[in-house]
């Protein structure tokens, strides 16, 4: 068993496997043995077998909370968070004193869609273990889901005292920031995120997003083309490259932005209502009312695309069609 554990926490998951197995050749009720050849198959994603091992020895050890909180992972990563639930509070029940039990299942209750269950799992496991960062990290997940940005920082910024270099926790606490307008607060977030994880696409849109709202549009437009050379997929990316390259005046290159969305998005109705104001500050009506038209089809009950349509055909004298359009919308 000595042996089995120094290969297990080596990484050397095969030899420690097979001393496991020799273990229980010798004596197949090692409660030891069968546990960590179930927390040993979860590790290699092998979620039924570790199911299995883990079964086995409750059967040896009923009343071991390790034993559940281990067999509470693995459901949850076979999709079943209820039967996590289950284990959790029977491993807490054993052991009110386990903080690892109370996050995984604050976890599973979230995993449930149980926000209020699962805040109660994290503050109970932050309680107990004030540096489990990833506790305090939730809570402040959980607090933005529910429109508290203030209560969201708090959270965000116990999680970073826990563990400074937490990049998912800047990145989290600059949209907390950004979105009670405190812009300067947020850019030095997703600035810190970006110090952790250099490649991390989502701090380079918002921080792009950050700097437009400031009004520096050259560090909005570097971080928005960094954030697309490492994801060229992002809709949202081009489209918020758009936005800044038309603050700057630049609508030929807000037009290729723009075009690159719909490519990935023919149906994105804001992106076709962009487009068609583009075109038209450029003059091209009768491509503008190609795509506001295509936006209506998309998105029919948001009237500002109707009006700006209407402001074309009247640029154009298509005074009837303008009309009929003013009669739609009223």
């Amino acid at each position: 068993m000595r042996l089995a554990l120094a290969q297990h926490r080596a990484g050397h998951l095969g030899e420690a496997a097979l001393l496991y197995q020799q273990v229980l050749a010798q004596n197949p009720r090692q409660a030891d043995a069968l546990r960590l050849l179930g927390v040993l198959a979860h590790q290699r994603g092998e979620l039924e077998s570790a199911r299995r091992y883990l079964e086995l020895a409750l059967q040896v050890q009923p009343n071991s909370p390790e034993i559940h909180q281990a067999l509470g992972l693995v459901w949850f990563d076979l999709g079943q968070p209820r039967q996590a639930v289950a284990a959790y509070q029977i491993a807490l029940r054993l052991r009110p004193n386990f903080p690892e039990a109370f996050y995984n299942l604050g976890n599973a209750h979230f995993a449930l869609g149980e926000g209020d269950a699962a805040a109660l799992a994290y503050r109970q496991a932050a309680e107990q273990q004030p540096a489990l960062a990833e506790a305090h990290y939730n809570l402040g997940l959980i607090a933005q889901d529910k429109g508290d940005p203030a209560g969201a920082i708090e959270h965000y910024q116990k999680a970073l005292r826990a563990r400074p270099d937490y990049p998912e926790a800047h990145l989290n606490l600059g949209l907390a920031q950004q979105h009670l307008g405190k812009l300067p607060e947020a850019a030095t977030s997703f600035l810190q995120a970006l110090a952790f994880r250099p490649d991390y696409p989502e701090a380079l849109l918002n921080l792009g997003t950050v700097r437009r709202q400031e009004k520096k549009l050259a560090d909005a437009e570097a971080c928005l083309r960094r954030a697309l050379v490492l994801r060229p997929n992002e809709v949202s990316a081009h489209l918020n490259l758009a936005l800044v390259l038309d603050d700057a005046g630049k609508l030929a290159d807000a037009e290729q932005a723009l075009r690159a969305a719909l490519a990935l998005a023919p149906a994105h109705a804001e992106a076709h209502s962009f487009l068609a104001a583009v075109l038209k500050r450029q003059n091209r009506l009768d491509e503008a009312v190609s795509h506001y038209r295509r936006a209506i089809e998309l998105a029919p009950a948001f009237l500002p695309t109707k009006v700006a349509l209407v402001e074309v055909f009247i640029s154009q004298d298509k005074l009837e069609a303008a009309s009929d359009l003013c009669q739609e919308i009223l």
